[in-house]
């Protein structure tokens, strides 16, 4: 969440004038890099594309004027927690080229009435016929962490009834936290289902998402 008051520190206020989902070319330590009000934890934030001969002193850099806010090295791990509490899809987990973009919630990225592309005509065909299974947020009733690959099992039958795409234990909720893709009778807030967690039935239940709804891009 104090991101851009970093880069302020070393790009200077206009920085701030950078709109959400755009880049600019800016300059630090004498050559040119781009800085793109984008980003995949839910805060507003950048990602910089710096030479590989300045990545060294940027990196430097950010961590010495970020001293007083507290900014700390960390890694994807911390990341793939950040984007799960969010619900944002990552490929090769929550979509692929499997995947529908109107189960997995992505239909306001595809604009199908504007133009054709690949795949378009089995793509809305898949929806017309529809969709057998949503791509939801969950939690854990029971104590147990989902991870990816996990089944979904019927709470009555134990029948499979989706797949886990990601899960952790939210660090923000202090909870076990995933995303399913479930069977879509069943992908409605509040239903019930078992995740296969270690050849274990866990409770779980269909929560609303974003999980957490307090970050600087959802207020």
């Amino acid at each position: 969440p104090k991101a851009m008051a970093l880069l302020e520190k070393i790009y200077g206020r206009e920085v701030n004038e950078i709109p959400t989902f755009e880049f600019r070319e800016m300059n630090f330590d004498g050559v040119k890099t781009l800085v793109a009000r984008t980003g995949y934890t839910g805060e507003d934030g950048c990602e910089v594309f710096v030479p590989s001969s300045k990545t060294a002193s940027l990196w430097k850099t950010l961590l010495s004027k970020g001293a007083d806010l507290g900014v700390k090295a960390i890694g994807l791990g911390a990341r793939d927690t950040l984007r799960t509490e969010m619900k944002y899809s990552l490929y090769g987990n929550e979509i692929d080229d499997q995947s529908s973009p109107y189960a997995a919630g992505l239909a306001w990225v595809v604009k199908a009435s504007a133009k054709d592309f690949l795949g378009k005509s089995e793509m809305l065909a898949k929806k017309e016929i529809g969709l057998k299974s949503k791509l939801i947020g969950f939690e854990l009733l029971e104590r147990g962490i989902p991870r990816h690959g996990y089944s979904l099992l019927a709470a009555d039958t134990k029948e499979k009834i989706g797949v886990v795409t990601s899960g952790t234990f939210s660090p923000s909720l202090n909870e076990s936290i995933g995303i399913a893709y479930i069977r879509s009778d069943l992908a409605s807030v509040g239903s019930e289902f078992l995740v296969e967690v270690r050849e274990r039935g866990v409770r779980a239940r269909v929560i609303a998402t974003p999980f957490v709804k307090n970050t600087s891009l959802k207020k």
